[in-house]
């Protein structure tokens, strides 16, 4: 199969994408900085720089994937770093990923499946109840998971 993982590179991400590919899918793995694109390469992934805040960047990479499975694991909790002060203005970025990300990649992917006889079944508003530490989605031949 071929799987798209928004955020790659995360802390999820780097440790599912050699999961995958050792499993025999191929995966695209997104990343928002170019320097994390050759650690992605190394653990056997197509590496893509891509803003999952991006919609119309979105639609295109969902698009040219054109794949079988997405996960969305994007956040931005790398610039948390050690320091737990100013949580809010941390976690601003994250939650504007769990909710528009969201938004984008499964507009992204109605497009992907428009030429699929795949049923999309989705919860809404999934993403605005979420766990901020808990994966956001995962949709799988037209088949939408979400942890509530």
């Amino acid at each position: 199969m071929k799987v798209f993982l928004a955020g790659g590179s995360g802390a999820i991400g780097k440790r599912l994408v050699p999961m995958l590919v050792a499993n025999g899918h191929q995966v695209v793995a997104t990343t928002t900085s170019e320097r994390k694109l050759p650690a992605l390469r190394e653990l056997g992934a197509e590496a893509v720089v891509l803003d999952v805040l991006d919609r119309n960047a979105v639609m295109a990479t969902v698009m040219r994937s054109d794949p079988d499975v997405v996960i969305h694991q994007a956040t931005a909790l790398s610039a948390m770093g050690a320091s737990l002060r100013n949580l809010d203005k941390v976690f601003a970025r994250t939650n504007r990923l769990r909710t528009e990300g969201t938004d984008n990649l499964l507009e992204g992917i109605r497009l992907a499946l428009s030429g699929h006889h795949w049923k999309l079944v989705e919860h809404t508003e999934f993403h605005r109840r979420s766990s901020l530490y808990a994966p956001s989605a995962v949709v799988m031949r037209g088949y939408f998971f979400a942890s509530a």
